[in-house]
């Protein structure tokens, strides 16, 4: 088998992982990111599997360099389609349904800001707001 075709298939199966990764990166911005991404997870473990298939001919028929650039290729497939559950694990959706929608009276709530000032909805009332929430440490 010629080394280009046993690179083919580790390099094929990283480009599905990469495009089930960046289309729901896509989906981000949009605030269109599916509740359950059971077809990304689909999509990413397809490209998984075809990594570990097409990774081992390429690692154990061809010439170093060609076993090399397999395993390196395939590898990178395996580990970006595992880290996605790993990532969704670590930021759940909340449970149960969204309290406020837009429109809705802003609950009472009271919240610090950088300086430490404390803010009270209750001041908000019959004014315009936007809230804005930063999620991280930093």
């Amino acid at each position: 088998m010629s080394p280009s075709l046993l690179v083919l298939g580790p390099a094929l199966s990283l480009l599905i992982v990469l495009g089930g990764w960046l289309h729901y990166l896509r989906l981000i911005p949009q605030e269109r990111v599916p509740e359950r991404p059971v077809a990304h997870m689909g999509v990413l473990g397809v490209g998984a599997l075809l990594a570990v298939m097409s990774t081992i001919p390429g690692v154990t028929t061809g010439s170093l360099a060609v076993g090399l650039a397999a395993l390196v290729l395939g590898a990178i497939a395996v580990g970006g389609a595992l880290y996605f559950p790993i990532l969704l694990s670590q930021a759940p959706l909340p449970d149960g349904a969204l309290v406020v929608s837009v429109g809705d009276p802003l609950p009472d709530f009271e919240a610090p800001d950088a300086t430490g000032a404390v803010h009270r909805s209750a001041d908000w009332r019959g004014s315009r707001v936007l809230l804005k929430f930063f999620r991280g440490h930093w």
